[in-house]
């Protein structure tokens, strides 16, 4: 970890009355739960936009 990503996990951990560690695990689950969340929406707009590919063209038009 480079000395200003130290820094900027220690203002955190401050601002939050928390271990450095426990920001750290923290921050990697909300990451995780963010991208599980940001996967599921593409998929299901992936899914509506092949189930409803010829409406979507013709509305386009």
């Amino acid at each position: 970890m480079s000395d200003e990503d130290s820094a900027l996990l220690r203002r955190l951990a401050e601002r939050e009355n928390r271990s450095m560690n426990d920001t750290a695990i923290l921050a990697i689950r909300r990451l995780a739960e963010q991208t599980v969340v940001e996967d599921a929406y593409a998929d299901a707009v992936s899914k509506v936009a092949e189930r409803d590919a010829t409406l979507l063209d013709l509305l386009s038009r």
